[in-house]
């Protein structure tokens, strides 16, 4: 079984899951992930792969992961612009193309047909079909009952009325949304209908355990960040403003719609037409 190497965030973790499920069954085996101290946590909640977690506080493919790489312990790291440009570095399947993004400070020439944005080459990176990256479920097959209910409690003890829960989040690292405050005025109109909880304020014992939430929860409303991705692992409806450009994901699960940052302010509209389905159903 290949080892493959991703030291985070939780939204990349959230993206190779299904694939690192995928190639475990097909091999009765579990799939090797180098990763990081900061986000590898998130590999509790799987019972398929096999974490080496190395000291890293950054979440990044740091040098001292990648002389581990090196010094015998081989590994394909998913994000391809975090492997360089030396020779022994493993970089060299990029796509052939014409097409021009500048990442993370560095211009490099791809395939858009192929990789249409930044989810898509992690995916393809780990070998599975490219296809099957809208359809593979993401599993957390370790998921701990007690701990969900108790911030299933916690965050609906002041909810007396009984409302359905509408779940949001407009707070990411790699993705921040400049739209909030107006997104946030048009949500706030819905307050008497629905029970808000603003999944930034949670701090869990692990990511995952947010999927209790989801499960109990009427809507979520999430930017291009963790929830996005984690929130395929539940049937939640969802409501997604994506980044635009190659930075964007490619939302799963019960989508009702998406929605760009820059178009954003311009459909409120829309934002509205969909919470009131989501009541109505």
């Amino acid at each position: 079984m290949k080892t493959f190497c991703i030291a985070g965030r939780y939204g990349d973790i959230l993206i190779a899951l299904p694939a690192f499920k995928y190639l475990s069954d097909r091999s009765g085996q579990k799939v090797r992930v180098i990763t990081s101290s900061k986000f590898g946590d998130i590999f509790d909640g799987v019972s398929y792969v096999e974490p080496i977690v190395l000291p890293n506080e950054l979440g990044e493919e740091d040098d001292a992961m990648k002389k581990f790489i090196r010094d015998g312990h081989p590994a394909k790291i998913l994000r391809w612009w975090m492997a360089g440009h030396k020779p022994e570095e493993d970089w060299k399947d990029l796509p052939a193309g014409k097409d021009e993004v500048v990442f993370r400070g560095e211009k490099w020439v791809l395939n858009f047909e192929r990789w249409p944005n930044y989810q898509t080459s992690l995916f393809d990176r780990t070998g599975v079909p490219i296809e099957l990256m809208k359809t593979l479920p993401l599993v957390f097959d370790r998921r701990d009952a007690g701990r969900e209910a108790e911030l299933v409690k916690a965050a609906t003890k002041k909810n007396k009325k009984g409302l359905p829960l509408l779940l949001h989040n407009f707070s990411g690292h790699s993705s921040p949304f400049a739209p909030m405050p107006e997104v946030m005025n048009q949500l706030d109109k819905w307050r008497d209908k629905f029970f808000f909880i603003d999944l930034s304020h949670f701090r869990c014992h692990r990511i995952y355990d947010l999927l209790g939430l989801m499960d109990v929860a009427k809507l979520l409303v999430t930017i291009d960040t963790s929830t996005l991705h984690l929130a395929s692992a539940s049937s939640v409806k969802q409501i997604c403003y994506l980044n635009h450009g190659w930075s964007s994901s490619v939302p799963r699960g019960n989508v009702l719609c998406t929605i760009r940052y820059k178009n954003a302010i311009k459909n409120l509209n829309k934002l509205n037409h969909f919470i009131s389905s989501t009541l109505n159903t």
